[in-house]
């Protein structure tokens, strides 16, 4: 009985560690990638108006949170 409990926390804890760490590099992707995208054709764009790109881009962005909100909220 106490080796199968064992081996179900040893994948519990599995689960776990690779939770975080999906977590952890979905954060790092958001950050580098888009954030640095999206700053930089802010600053080449024309104030006047929005390129269609920076649409695409703050819309890709907006869903790229909703799925890391729904990942957290998913293994709370």
């Amino acid at each position: 009985m106490n080796f199968i409990k064992n081996r179900l926390k040893k994948k519990l804890n599995k689960f776990k560690q690779t939770k975080y760490l999906y977590l952890l590099i979905s954060k790092l992707f958001f950050y580098i990638f888009f954030l640095k995208k999206v700053f930089k054709n802010f600053i080449f764009a024309n104030r006047n108006r929005l390129n269609i790109k920076n649409v695409f881009l703050i819309n890709s962005l907006l869903f790229f949170l909703k799925i890391i909100r729904i990942i957290k909220f998913s293994f709370n």
